[in-house]
């Protein structure tokens, strides 16, 4: 059932309606119980633990008040069904005390791996503004943070209502501001342990010296560090820092063509745009040796369809086709009007809590 909230208008009053569309659609509530769940219905072994609620009637608001006032959700723990009301839900949640980042210890910057950096988002976090005794006190934890080499651990809630983070933070300086960065670090339930199995015990998969040589060939030549022979450096040819960002390029140019043609289509994407993800073009060419080398020693093979197997070729009659009898044309209709009235009833559309 659809509810749609809108208003009415009738030239000099405006009505709020409510608009809902008719569905003919026929549904029951049935509920899965325990042991002791009183089931008139049951009979041997016949619906124990099943009572029905509701039996087929079209939805109406009683159903709905059913459904979120007396039947009480609950969470599968196993084979057990454990009953979660919505108090529970309340009093489960965490109470922080409100904003929170305060300091656990400190730990050396080389214990904190870069593969257990989590969230989307990377924080901040300067010295209040025109307060002088703040700024000189972080300003002294940012400097002795570098010179040591250690990075702060910190517990951080963003407000009373949020689950609390745990968190490294680490000095930042730069020549015209200095500040804390800080990254959230996964909890113990966070971390996935994988275990897979080593590619150099299967024999059928088992890469040959030369598929070897030319993998580590293709990698080498798609290095974006570029080695000076005359001051011994590396230098960056694809420098990110550099590189404006095409998404905001790309907003720019369409809000200066909308201001000055607001009535014209926006022009497509300039050149200079999908120039900027490409690779060097130095690159480019160094990887083409390589690259046809990867061809030829990994040749893609297409892989061929099985057959189908149908119902009819796996049971097949071992007396013959003779004594198979097709159905005939009544018993045909009989079978389609049978089908016809089990998936008559399209209820998968409305909820139901089984």
């Amino acid at each position: 059932m659809k509810n749609d909230r809108m208003l009415l208008s009738l030239r000099t009053a405006v009505v709020p309606i409510n608009v809902f569309a008719e569905n003919k659609d026929e549904i029951a509530l049935v509920l899965f119980g325990t042991d002791g769940t009183d089931n008139p219905l049951s009979g041997g072994d016949q619906y124990q633990n099943i009572t029905v609620h509701r039996h087929l009637m079209l939805p109406d608001f009683d159903l709905l008040e059913d459904i979120e006032s007396k039947i009480q959700p609950g969470f599968r723990y196993g084979s057990d069904i454990v009953p979660f009301s919505k108090v529970d839900e309340e009093q489960m949640k965490y109470k922080s005390e409100g904003k929170c980042f305060s300091v656990l210890g400190f730990c050396k910057s080389s214990q904190v791996q870069r593969r257990f950096f989590m969230g989307n988002q990377v924080l901040k976090v300067f010295a209040a503004r025109d307060d002088e005794a703040a700024a000189v006190a972080l300003s002294s934890l940012i400097h002795a943070l570098n010179d040591l080499d250690m990075v702060a651990i910190v517990r951080y809630a963003y407000d009373k209502r949020a689950n609390p983070q745990v968190g490294v933070a680490f000095p930042h300086i730069k020549h015209n501001y200095e500040c804390l960065v800080y990254v959230q670090l996964p909890f113990m339930e966070d971390l996935r342990q994988y275990m897979f199995s080593s590619l150099k015990n299967s024999k059928k998969h088992a890469p040959t010296e030369a598929q070897l040589n030319a993998v580590d060939a293709l990698i080498d030549s798609m290095s974006l560090a570029k080695k000076d022979e005359k001051t011994n450096t590396l230098e960056d040819m694809f420098p990110t820092t550099k590189i404006p960002n095409p998404r905001f390029q790309r907003l720019f140019q369409c809000l200066l063509h909308r201001a000055l043609h607001p009535r014209e289509p926006l022009p497509p994407i300039q050149q200079h745009i999908w120039n900027m993800l490409n690779p060097p073009t130095e690159v480019t060419k160094k990887s083409q040796i390589p690259l046809s080398k990867i061809k030829t020693l990994f040749p893609l093979i297409e892989a061929k369809k099985k057959d189908q197997v149908i119902a009819q070729d796996v049971f097949q009659d071992k007396l013959g086709d003779s004594r198979r009898k097709s159905p005939t044309g009544r018993q045909r209709g009989c079978f389609a009007s049978t089908l016809a009235q089990c998936f008559s009833v399209r209820s998968i559309r409305d909820w139901v809590p089984f």
